[in-house]
């Protein structure tokens, strides 16, 4: 556990590595008192965040995202070990020296390795779609940058957990699927988030049709036998998605009328039949 900074009494029995610990605490708090954070959480969220894409800080910022870089947790880290030189009478002067350059060499490795990393660029911005219920979309961003490129996806602001590449691809979009989506690319330089793209989910249109039927009077009943107009007491259209179920009945009353619209049925294959009532 890191000591109190401020107390005598544990400086003068403080470990080494304590003091190791304390001093990036502090840093660590100190990295809010820029323009970049609001207060310690966020630090924390940046530096989360960063570890789950990286394993590790990004190196240097580039100030394009705000971002917990290691050259600069390292000169904070610095900062406050110069402000423990009143103490050097508790502090071992071996440790505050051994400290002093270890955060410094960690400091100047970052900016040399950093420096030959090229930050990343966002080319190609993810846009904005519009489908219906069901239907596949895929969203996409076109980057560039040094080392190796992490991406991760977010929906209105949280992340998406295991969306982890350059495109994002939904088989059947649903009302849940719409929102804001964006995308955060890093490397081991910094990271820069993708414009938020929109997502529409409208509800699956149905295509309606109308069939238009007619057919002649019948001059005869089955057993061959004359039928008269007068006879004939109307008609009954039955019809189904297959020939064995006929399930569907129209009744027409009158024998003079030889044609019938049925109105919004769906798309697909229909038989019908039509029979006369005598």
């Amino acid at each position: 556990e890191p000591v109190d900074l401020t107390s005598d009494q544990e400086l003068r029995t403080a470990t080494f590595d304590q003091l190791e610990v304390a001093l990036l605490s502090a840093a660590i708090q100190r990295s809010e008192a820029g323009v970049q954070f609001d207060d310690v959480s966020d630090v924390l969220s940046s530096i989360t965040q960063q570890l789950s894409q990286h394993d590790s800080l990004v190196l240097v910022d580039n100030g394009l995202e705000p971002a917990v870089a290691l050259d600069d947790l390292m000169y904070e880290a610095q900062q406050e070990l110069s402000a423990l030189a009143t103490f050097v009478d508790v502090i071992p002067q071996d440790d505050v020296t051994r400290l002093g350059a270890g955060f410094s060499d960690l400091q100047q490795q970052a900016l040399d390795e950093g420096s030959s990393i090229t930050p990343v660029q966002i080319l190609g911005q993810p846009s904005d779609v519009s489908v219906e219920s069901g239907a596949s979309f895929t969203l996409s961003v076109g980057a560039i940058g040094g080392g190796v490129l992490a991406f991760q996806w977010y929906k209105d602001g949280q992340e998406i957990a295991g969306e982890v590449g350059s495109s994002l691809e939904v088989s059947s979009a649903s009302v849940v699927s719409a929102g804001q989506y964006s995308v955060r690319v890093g490397n081991e330089v910094g990271s820069v988030m993708s414009v938020a793209a929109s997502v529409a989910v409208s509800p699956q249109q149905v295509v309606l049709h109308d069939v238009a039927l007619s057919w002649d009077i019948p001059l005869e009943r089955e057993d061959g036998s004359d039928l008269s107009l007068y006879e004939i007491n109307g008609y009954t259209i039955v019809y189904g998605a297959s020939e064995n179920q006929l399930d569907t009945t129209v009744s027409i009353v009158g024998g003079q009328q030889t044609s019938y619209t049925l109105r919004d049925l769906q798309a697909g294959a229909y038989f019908f039949a039509i029979a006369t009532v005598d």
